[in-house]
């Protein structure tokens, strides 16, 4: 536990919102798990591990055919399957870049919405009924954060987006926000088609009315 928090103190809590730096070792490469559920290919941490994931050796082999924003992977998490059959099949997936401190809010509207229901968003999305305020737009994080936390302070309030255009050449097939939804990863089309024919499991697809544009085709 004492390197875990370390961990979490070093590459993570310090860098909300913004990219972190790229570790060099993590304390899981030190800890054999239990699992007594048939093995999936993601598995989401806790908030310790909050920008990564540990991942099956076949989602790898699926991202390296991808552009993920800058990751680092450590490999062989040890685990036994209901207390046998020691396996090292899993990798840890770190995404220390955040495209958060990227996005360019001149040219990005947000939007409010009420989630006591959150069952159901978690399974169909933003239904526009819930939506309490749109076309928001900001001038800096700043204000994205006064205002973010100001909902905090509402019963079921949360602040979404509606379009984001994104300052930076590549075209990521996940998008990643360590400040808002930092719980998502929003994956392109190509993406999620490649991950359902695979058959992937571990994974909740949810499909929020949301516009991603990087600068090459910003305009």
């Amino acid at each position: 536990m004492t390197r875990i928090r370390e961990f979490a103190s070093t590459y993570i809590d310090p860098y909300q919102g913004i990219s972190s730096k790229k570790p060099n070792d993590i304390p899981l490469q030190k800890i054999v798990y239990n699992v007594n559920v048939k093995p999936k290919d993601i598995y989401a941490l806790s908030s310790s591990f909050v920008r990564g994931n540990a991942i099956s050796n076949r989602l790898k082999e699926v991202f390296n055919d991808y552009n993920l924003p800058g990751h680092t992977e450590f490999e062989g998490i040890k685990y036994y399957y209901k207390n046998k059959n020691l396996r090292n099949d899993f990798n840890y997936l770190f995404i220390y870049e955040s495209v958060y401190d990227k996005i360019d809010l001149s040219r990005s509207t947000f939007y409010s919405y009420n989630y006591s229901d959150n069952i159901e968003v978690r399974k169909s999305g933003i239904k526009s009924e819930k939506i309490i305020d749109r076309n928001l737009k900001f001038k800096t994080k700043e204000e994205v954060k006064s205002y973010d936390t100001k909902l905090e302070k509402l019963y079921n309030q949360k602040l979404w987006f509606q379009s984001l255009v994104i300052a930076c050449e590549i075209e990521y097939d996940i998008v990643t926000l360590y400040n808002l939804a930092n719980r998502y990863w929003m994956i392109s089309e190509r993406l999620l088609d490649k991950m359902q024919k695979l058959k992937l499991t571990g994974f909740d697809f949810i499909e929020f009315p949301v516009n991603i544009k990087f600068r090459s085709d910003a305009g």
